[in-house]
């Protein structure tokens, strides 16, 4: 087998450079230039496709299943850490944990096997959009315009305490009320836009809790806003919506439940807007045993006990596209989308040879 050494130094100081670098989902085009530098640098090839995802392939072959191996490049929020520290214990900063450490491990990966002659067609996959309202842009791309179905699609993303075998998928609305308003004693019984949108929230939220729906469904109020002053009857109330689930045919019902809720609210002077903020599919994985005893030993090998636990991640598309496909992550991290974001020190080494140890078990080296 192929020894490969984990380069730490190299590590930080790439991993400094991305964290400190503008790359908010669907903006990270910034990032992508140094990750492009790096490459360059080391001759490692790849392509950048419309959705800025960074696609390095280290053996091609048309006609073999490939393995694939990816992490995303976005950061939550602003895109980027203000202060990149580094104590004896401890890396902190946005985006250190979730999810540039895997993405960097990634390139590292990269520079060891760009010169190895190796076994089977792989794929490393630097994706884009993958966080909030990116709704998993880079991902879906991917998969529309990649041609083969591989034989495993790995997402490193957070920590590795966790492996994620299942999509959970989630459906985003807005709904805007609009009232004629008015004053609130001179117009007293005017409908109120505010008390409506409540309404209409509860009406929501007892209907998925009665309906006994097959797999758990959550339903959350993510932002409220209305009303313009204690004295006026609130003419717009505005919220943001969210079902999650592991089931999209329960997401479809729930998704039902709401367009009832709002239809029975309607009045001639009440109008609701319902409006898609982006869904990500959910599914559930059809090889899922095949790929726990496939890797359970690497974990244990390396003293590492997951938790499996369901997440919204990049496999979410690739499951509900029929490719086998798991997540775990590359360090012990946490404090996830804040400044307090950290990445322990000491779990590093762990991280990477979990990483080889998966190179090995699917054979790629």
């Amino acid at each position: 087998g192929i020894y490969m050494d984990f380069e730490k130094p190299l590590f930080c100081e790439t991993l400094k450079e991305l964290a400190l670098t503008r790359g908010p989902s669907l903006k990270e085009n910034l990032r992508v230039e140094k990750i492009k530098d790096f490459l360059l640098k080391n001759n490692i090839p790849c392509n950048v496709d419309k959705a800025l995802n960074l696609i390095i392939p280290l053996k091609k072959n048309e006609k073999k299943s490939p393995v694939i191996f990816d992490a995303h490049i976005d950061v939550a929020g602003k895109g980027y850490c203000e202060k990149f520290k580094v104590s004896k214990s401890r890396i902190s900063g946005q985006g250190c944990g979730d999810d540039l450490t895997a993405a960097v491990m990634l390139m590292l990966l990269a520079k060891h096997l760009v010169s190895k002659t190796l076994k089977k067609p792989f794929y490393i996959l630097l994706s884009t959009g993958e966080e909030g309202k990116g709704n998993l842009n880079g991902i879906k791309t991917f998969i529309n315009e990649f041609q083969y179905k591989p034989e495993i699609f790995v997402s490193f993303d957070l920590s590795f305490k966790t492996i994620s075998l299942d999509g959970l998928g989630s459906r985003r609305f807005s709904l805007e009320i609009n009232t004629p308003g008015g004053h609130s004693y001179e117009d007293y019984g005017s409908p109120n836009a505010v008390e409506i949108m409540c309404g209409l929230i509860l009406e929501v939220k007892n209907a998925v809790k009665k309906t006994g729906l097959k797999n758990k469904v959550t339903f959350n109020t993510g932002t409220f806003s209305g009303g313009k002053s204690i004295n006026l009857i609130p003419d717009n109330a505005c919220a943001e919506l969210e079902f999650r689930s592991v089931s999209s045919k329960d997401l479809d019902s729930a998704e039902l439940l709401l367009d009832a809720a709002v239809k029975k609210s309607l009045h001639k002077n009440i109008k609701i807007q319902k409006k898609d903020c982006g869904s990500r599919p959910a599914a559930k994985n059809q090889d899922r045993d095949q790929i726990l005893n496939k890797v359970t030993p690497i974990f244990k090998k390396i003293k590492i006990s997951p938790e499996i636990k369901t997440m919204s991640t990049n496999i979410n598309a690739t499951l509900s596209n029929g490719w086998p496909s798991f997540c775990t992550g590359l360090c012990d991290c946490g404090n996830f989308h804040t400044e307090q974001e950290y990445v322990e020190i000491n779990s590093l080494g762990k991280g990477w040879d979990l990483l080889v140890g998966l190179i090995k078990e699917f054979g790629i080296v």
